[in-house]
C-alpha cells in the first residue's frame, strides 16, 4: 500500500485553528491571573467581581484619562489582512476576487490560496464564520513591513462597498 500526500482537509485546518485559539485563551487567562496576583484588582478568570458597595454606587467616580506611556512602544508591529471566503468557490480580499476553476475541489481551491498567503508571510490568526452559511472571514497577520496604508488612508477608499449576498451574488470587497 503506497502512502498518499493528500492536502489537509478543511476539518483538520479548522481543528488546528481551534487549538491555536484555545491556546491563546489559556495564555490570556494566565496573564490575567498573574496580573491579579500583582494586585491589579481584577477577579480571577471564571469568577465574578464582588458587588460594589452601596457607597460606591451612590457616588460616581470621575473618569481618568489613560496615562501616556513613559516611552514610546518599541515592540513588534503587525499588519493585518481580512479575507472573505465563500466555500462554494469565491475568495475576496482588498478588492481582489478569485473564483474557483471548473472541476477544482473547494478544499484545494482554498488551500492553494492560503498557501500563497503563507508564502507572503501571512499567518492565520482568526476565523469568523458567518452564521448559517459556508462563508467566513479569515484574519491574517504578519510583522509590519511599513508598506501598509494607515486606517485614515483607507477611509477615503471606503465610499462604495458592495453588499455580501448569500446566493452567489457579489462578494464584499474589502
Amino acid at each position: 500500500m503506497s502512502e498518499r500526500n493528500d492536502p489537509p482537509s478543511l476539518q483538520n485546518m479548522f481543528a488546528q485553528v481551534l487549538r491555536e485559539i484555545q491556546s491563546g485563551i489559556s495564555k490570556l487567562e494566565q496573564t490575567v491571573n498573574q496580573a491579579n496576583s500583582n494586585g491589579t484588582g481584577f477577579p480571577p478568570v471564571g469568577e465574578s467581581a464582588p458587588p460594589p458597595s452601596p457607597q460606591s454606587q451612590a457616588q460616581p467616580q470621575p473618569q481618568q484619562a489613560p496615562k501616556a506611556p513613559a516611552e514610546p512602544y518599541k515592540g513588534a508591529r503587525w499588519e493585518y489582512k481580512v479575507v472573505y471566503v465563500n466555500f462554494r468557490g469565491q475568495i475576496s480580499s482588498e478588492g481582489d476576487q478569485v473564483i474557483i476553476g471548473r472541476g477544482e475541489r473547494r478544499s484545494t481551491f482554498v488551500r492553494e490560496y492560503l498557501d500563497e498567503l503563507g508564502q507572503q508571510g501571512w499567518e492565520l490568526s482568526g476565523v469568523s464564520p458567518l452564521a448559517d452559511t459556508e462563508n467566513s472571514y479569515f484574519i491574517f497577520k504578519r510583522p509590519a513591513t511599513g508598506n501598509a496604508t494607515t486606517p485614515a488612508a483607507h477611509s477615503a477608499q471606503r465610499s462604495q462597498v458592495e453588499e455580501v449576498e448569500d446566493n452567489g451574488g457579489p462578494v464584499a470587497q474589502l
